[in-house]
């Protein structure tokens, strides 16, 4: 008597295509190597830039305290680059990880707690239309207009005389 196995019956699981294959030729072997070499090379070449990165944000961050309390901020946040807006969090305290949208809220945010802010020499010229704006001392200026009409009246009055 035959017996006949359906896939029905059969409580065999399912298989699974994977691809794979042994290598064991020379040439196989080669290949394996290649690609651990290259891979090797992508890991050190991230390493690098890693590198390069943590040099760069500790000189940033060796340039934010040696002239803490020195830098005057001015102009609108949405205009600063990322560093820029880093070294105004490490003025103010506040955290200096994230993007730069969220550091812009977050700067914006801490504003709003601290309005007396506002009022200082280092932040005024940041918020210029909800601060009160410091007050420079400028020397009078006469206007062009004026003063091409002093001179076309010194002009025309030596003609005047005779």
């Amino acid at each position: 008597m035959s017996t006949f196995l359906s896939a029905t019956f059969c409580k065999i699981p399912a298989l699974e295509i994977v691809k794979a294959r042994a290598l064991t030729s020379d040439e196989g072997l080669q290949l394996a190597r290649d690609r651990e070499k290259l891979m090797q090379e992508k890991e050190a070449e991230k390493k690098r830039r890693d590198d390069e990165q943590q040099a760069k944000e500790k000189k940033e961050q060796q340039l934010r305290e040696a002239h803490a309390g020195t830098i005057v901020f001015r102009g609108a946040l949405s205009s600063k680059n990322k560093t820029q807006l880093k070294d105004l969090a490490y003025s103010l305290n506040i955290g200096m990880e994230g993007t730069s949208k969220e550091l812009i809220a977050r700067i914006n945010d801490h504003f709003d707690r601290n309005e007396a802010l506002c009022d200082h020499p280092h932040y005024a010229g940041i918020f210029n239309h909800a601060c009160t704006p410091v007050s420079v001392d400028l020397p009078t200026v006469t206007p062009l207009a004026d003063v091409v009409n002093i001179e076309s009246n010194a002009v025309s009055s030596p003609s005047q005389d005779p």
